[in-house]
């Protein structure tokens, strides 16, 4: 057992300190599959898997067809303009299992955008690279005043810190938030499109560079593009009680 933790963890470079942020996850697995049962051994379930693509990794929601969270790891060589965009079109990955899948007509006509949870400015330094950001594993509904301004002005924000650090970590994903009615609380969303991929309420983005931590929760609807970034900033603390994510730093 220990040799199968030893080599799951060998993953690519860069991805290293991002799994011990998901220890926990994957050791409560581990140990749930270690118990001895009664059931039959030819019967296999999987749920949210978690893909490590070129340049980034992501866990999939295989119920709402969306990210649950996305990883990746920016610095000046991986921001080399090296591919375009313009040649790319999205597309459903292959990797997941075709009933949790989503495609390009659940977001026709849905008044929302593919929203990418990894930038595809982030991927230009190969064409790889830059192919996988339009997989809709990595896609959410996003609201398209939202996508195209504040949120396209953080994940700007994002990047220029590299010129200040050697390495910027980042952790992307969507949120399901509650509301309050009457004196009650629920949590509810939109979903679009015949395989009904869940419209999240809010997005996140967890920032780690040298020296520091900056954690925003944005919600997912039309905002000023001229809005302080700076109102959404929250602590990691509620971060981590929103998303279900335990986040440890080394």
């Amino acid at each position: 057992m220990r040799n199968k933790i030893i080599k799951f963890f060998k993953v690519k470079k860069g991805y290293r300190s991002f799994a011990l942020y998901f220890l926990f996850f994957v050791s409560g697995a581990l140990v749930a599959g270690s118990t001895k049962n009664n059931f039959s051994s030819r019967t296999k379930i999987q749920t949210f898997p978690v893909q490590h693509y070129s340049g980034f990794s992501l866990q999939y929601d295989s119920k709402n067809k969306i990210p649950l969270w996305t990883y990746e790891q920016i610095n000046q060589a991986s921001l080399n303009r090296v591919a375009s965009r313009s040649s790319m079109s999205f597309q459903k990955d292959s990797a997941i299992y075709p009933l949790h899948q989503s495609s390009n007509r659940d977001y026709q006509k849905s008044g929302f955008d593919r929203g990418h949870m990894i930038p595809a400015a982030d991927q230009q330094h190969s064409k790889e690279s830059l192919e996988k950001t339009f997989l809709f594993s990595n896609i959410c509904p996003q609201n398209p005043t939202l996508n195209r301004g504040l949120w396209a002005k953080l994940e700007q924000q994002t990047r220029d810190m590299v010129k200040n650090n050697s390495n910027v970590e980042v952790i992307t994903g969507p949120l399901f938030l509650s509301s309050i009615e009457g004196n009650k609380r629920f949590v509810k969303y939109q979903v679009i499109g015949k395989n009904e991929v869940a419209v999240p309420t809010h997005f996140f983005k967890l920032i780690c560079s040298n020296n520091q931590k900056i954690a925003f929760i944005i919600p997912n609807q039309t905002i000023d593009s001229k809005a302080s970034l700076g109102q959404f900033e929250v602590p990691i603390s509620t971060l981590e009680k929103c998303s279900g994510i335990a986040f440890q730093f080394n």
